[in-house]
């Protein structure tokens, strides 16, 4: 029993062993289903792929390893890629750093999971030179287009495309060239860092394109366009419509829980911290965008541009700043049925041409007596031009949170519903509250307090013939049953 024991043992051990397939040099990833393990850093020059996927399923775990490439594009002239899958399903990309590649990944295809990879450290004019003339490229570091795609804990940080008039982007969920119509869908986009990007033309954090994408808790700075002589513009985020390829499809994507900070345009153009382009029905929230300098053209916080029906919470926009004559505007739509919950920006800097903005903000109250007991299901009533709603206190007399509207912007007019008014009753006494939402912004934790009497109980005589006095305001509880 001990031998037969021993060669199952042993059995088991070759078949763990063989689990993977260590790798060493680049290398083409051609056996479907299999797990393919780095074992070593390296560096290498002039190949059109390190790793290329031709199967389905193929796994690629570079263990913590680093590859390390020459800044160039490839010997025959194509962009040079640490790690490529084209049209192939179920892709694995995981675990490792990439130095000083033009881009670090292109996978196109459904299923594939892109996590833990440091794309880092490249300045490079992506140029190829030939007896035709010099080409350039556009760039972008992880690109990962397709359905059903995962990409998440990632970090891009230095590089700079500086090719005269190309892109340089972080992270696309799109296709980089925004030509032939390709976009994502069903992808998660979450917990990505992008630092440091910057290119001649269009430069952007994330790009993105599609329907049901999910963009969470992504950290973007320092963004920046180099380029002197034409519209060379700067985004934090930028969902696009790939020059109305996707009229119709680019639909239900949200962007939340996020980080856009400093994004500069070039000396003559553009800075934008979150610019949505034909993206329907987007949800946005909880987000922060800060210090936006463009120049003599525009300087935006958050640009809506023919992207109705879509919703924004929980923003908070600062220091979006031009130089010398650019427009600021720390908001921007030209879309309709927008509707702004929480949303912190300077006013003067709120511009809605030919759509329109909804502003609104949170309410809720809570409800208790003086001696510090809290009132059940205890209603009040919101109040301006007529009856709006009630709210209702729980066991620990804290009611649901209503969003109420400010104002409606209409093309550029704004309607305010405010003031509004609070009523509450208990035990027939009235407490009435108003409030300018204007200056209020969010009223959280509105206290509605009824005072309890000092002597709440008096009675005459004793036995059978005594009578109780029950005054205004004061609250009795059973404490046991009573007989006869």
């Amino acid at each position: 029993m001990k031998i037969i024991f021993s060669l199952i043992m042993g059995i088991m051990m070759i078949s763990l062993a063989s689990a993977y397939t260590n790798v060493s040099t680049c290398k083409t990833l051609n056996v479907e289903n299999e797990v393919y393990q780095l074992n070593k850093s390296f560096s290498t020059t002039g190949s059109l792929a390190c790793f290329g996927v031709t199967q389905n399923n193929v796994t690629l775990n570079m263990m913590g390893y680093t590859i390390t490439g020459d800044g160039e594009v490839a010997s025959n002239g194509g962009m040079e890629y640490a790690l490529y899958s084209n049209n192939w399903n179920g892709t694995t990309f995981i675990n490792g750093t990439i130095v000083n590649f033009p881009q670090a990944v292109r996978l196109y295809g459904n299923n594939a999971i892109v996590n833990n990879i440091k794309a880092v450290n490249i300045s490079s004019a992506y140029s190829y030179s030939d007896d035709d003339g010099t080409y350039t490229f556009d760039s972008c570091q992880i690109e990962v287009v397709g359905n059903n795609n995962s990409i998440t804990n990632n970090e891009v940080k230095n590089i700079q495309n500086i090719a005269n008039g190309k892109d340089s982007w972080g992270i696309c969920l799109s296709d980089k060239e925004y030509v032939i119509g390709l976009y994502s869908q069903n992808s998660t986009l979450n917990n990505n860092n992008i630092t440091n990007i910057s290119g001649t033309y269009l430069v952007s954090g994330i790009i993105f394109a599609g329907q049901n994408n999910v963009l969470n808790n992504n950290n973007i700075s320092l963004i920046k366009s180099l380029y002197t002589t034409t519209s060379g513009k700067s985004y934090g985020i930028y969902g696009f419509n790939l020059f109305a390829a996707l009229d119709g499809k680019n639909k239900n994507n949200s962007v939340t829980n996020s980080q856009v900070r400093n994004i500069t345009g070039t000396p003559d153009f553009s800075a934008y911290g979150v610019y949505l382009d034909s993206a329907n029905n987007t949800y946005i929230n909880n987000l922060t965008i800060e210090n936006i300098l463009g120049a003599y053209d525009f300087s935006q916080g958050l640009s809506l541009y023919l992207s109705p029906d879509s919703q924004v919470k929980n923003i908070n926009i600062i220091n979006v700043i031009t130089i010398a004559s650019g427009t600021k505007r720390d908001i921007y739509t030209d879309s309709k049925n927008i509707t702004c919950l929480n949303c912190s920006y300077t006013l003067s800097k709120e511009s809605v041409v030919g759509g329109n903005l909804t502003r609104q903000w949170y309410y809720n109250a809570i409800t208790n007596l003086s001696d510090g007991t809290n009132l059940n299901l205890q209603n009040v009533t919101i109040i301006n031009s007529t009856i709006l709603m009630n709210v209702t206190s729980n066991s620990l007399g804290v009611t649901n949170i209503a969003n109420l509207t400010e104002y409606v912007n209409n093309g550029g007019t704004r309607v305010y519903r405010t003031n509004y008014t609070f009523n509450s009753t208990y035990s027939g006494t009235t407490i009435s509250h108003t409030y300018n939402l204007t200056k209020t912004n969010n009223i959280f934790n509105d206290v509605f307090t009824w005072t309890v009497s000092s002597n709440c109980w008096t009675k005459t005589g004793t036995g059978r013939g005594s009578v109780l006095f029950i005054p205004r305001g004061c609250l009795y509880q059973l404490n046991r049953g009573i007989v006869g």
